[in-house]
């Protein structure tokens, strides 16, 4: 809901194993701990040239984690 209108957007959930790589942005929030399986298991949507993630996730330190795995320029900055 918004003051400049509402929006209903479809979702579709997408199992691991159904993941290609022709996504355009993903997302990923998970826990500090939960950090490196969840770079596991989106490795495959980021495998497209021009793919981008967009962590949300509390504080700094897991952007070493993600630049190493997608490179710089693929991590955007999120809080």
């Amino acid at each position: 809901r918004s003051p400049i209108g509402d929006a209903t957007l479809p979702v579709t959930v997408v199992e691991p194993a159904q993941l290609t790589a022709d996504y355009d942005l993903v997302l990923l929030s998970c826990k500090a701990y939960d950090l490196d399986d969840a770079i596991q298991a989106v490795k495959p949507a980021m495998q497209r040239p021009g793919t981008t993630l967009l962590p949300l996730l509390n504080g700094l330190a897991h952007y070493a984690a993600l630049d190493a795995a997608f490179g710089r320029d693929a991590v955007l900055g999120g809080l």
